[in-house]
């Protein structure tokens, strides 16, 4: 008890200070934290980028021609007898042959807060791995995977239910989803390669949101070559009205990221040099303060405390010390769903290090310091 007692008053002597080092501590950690989710968000995003480049996608973009030529307009979107219908047209291109592939977002439906449907080749393009068997999958997000079912029955027939892992993103040069977005909470994902068995499930009379064109504004095309592209300027302009450009991801990624990543990098190295600055300032801090007690500390020991009694004293100074920067860390752990047992327990191994660390030093300090009269002070 004498001990503890003695702990106190050493923080009461210097509170000012605990205070200023608990919010220092507080700032470092946010710091930190927001490096963690940065260098996570862009390398999820990288490794879906990757996945483009590898698989030579290029994306669409939907150009209105009509402008405000009103005679012409019927003309444009007059359809053609002998025209291939986007439905047609998505039954092929969405196959397992296929080589298009889309996404299409319904709000509030099945009980979920969204419905996300991949069809064709996006399918390939989500940390999802679909196999290649299969027409239709189901899955849930990973928030519900304690309470989701086994499977699931659509139009008379089960599909069994699965989870989605809990880095799924969506990844459009356009259109990006984080894992972390909380569009991927409460979410059904369902995935597949066959149009008119996704049509059948979800008829337009019902899902009046879900109609053909609504798949071109996510559109995506694997390895197409000239024909693919010409096919489906065709099929566009012949049922909407419209024009369709065609980018390689290669090509955006030359014309958009770099000032995109340049930026990031700016960030990040700012985030990591105040990091590392704060993270000085407070090993610093604590290790000052233990220096500047040294001489209580030698009065205490010709006063008959024990150099075993010094060294807790020290230790469990420098400890409590801590108190209020691990509250202020937990809660912002807490705040943003890090607070896991690994985590914690990897928090506290870290400080009962650093500070059994600096106390080390400056028990050392005192020893020599005592040992040559305290001459130094």
């Amino acid at each position: 008890m004498q001990i503890i007692r003695q702990v106190i008053k050493d923080l009461f002597k210097g509170f000012g200070w605990v205070v200023f080092y608990g919010l220092l501590t507080a700032i470092t950690m946010m710091a930190f934290i927001f490096i963690n989710h940065s260098f996570n968000h862009v390398m999820q995003k990288n490794d879906s980028t990757l996945k483009y480049i590898q698989n030579d996608i290029s994306f669409t973009q939907i150009k209105n021609i009509q402008y405000n030529s009103k005679t012409k307009t019927p003309n444009i979107v007059k359809y053609q007898s002998d025209s291939e219908t986007l439905m047609n047209y998505f039954n092929e291109v969405f196959t397992h042959n296929g080589k298009g592939g889309s996404f299409f977002i319904m709000s509030n439906r099945l009980g979920y807060n969204q419905v996300i449907i991949f069809m064709g080749i996006f399918t390939e393009m989500t940390p999802f791995q679909m196999q290649q068997s299969q027409d239709i999958i189901f899955a849930v997000s990973n928030d519900l995977k304690e309470k989701a079912s086994p499977d699931i029955e659509f139009g008379n027939k089960k599909y069994p239910l699965h989870i989605a892992p809990k880095n799924m993103d969506i990844y459009h040069p356009l259109h990006y989803i984080s894992s972390e977005s909380e569009l991927m909470e409460n979410t059904m994902f369902i995935f597949s390669k066959d149009y008119k068995g996704i049509k059948d499930l979800f008829p337009e009379y019902k899902y009046w949101e879900l109609k053909d064109q609504e798949f071109l504004g996510r559109f995506i095309l694997k390895s197409p070559d000239v024909q693919d592209v010409i096919r489906l300027r065709k099929v566009v302009i012949d049922n909407i009205g419209a024009y369709v450009t065609t980018e390689s991801i290669n090509d955006f990624l030359k014309n958009t990221e770099n000032t995109g990543v340049r930026t990031h990098q700016i960030y990040m190295s700012f985030y990591l040099i105040a990091a590392v600055v704060l993270v000085g300032a407070m090993f610093i801090n604590i290790y000052r303060i233990l220096r500047n007690k040294v001489t209580d500390y030698s009065i205490h020991h010709l006063f008959g405390a024990s150099k075993k009694f010094i060294f807790f004293r020290m230790f469990l100074f420098a400890l409590a010390y801590q108190v209020i920067p691990m509250i202020g860390i937990l809660l912002v752990m807490y705040l943003n769903e890090l607070a896991t047992l690994i985590n914690v327990l990897l928090l506290f191994s870290s400080m009962l290090f650093v500070v059994f660390l600096i106390t080390s030093i400056v028990y050392k300090y005192f020893i020599i310091k005592f040992s040559e009269g305290l001459r130094g002070e």
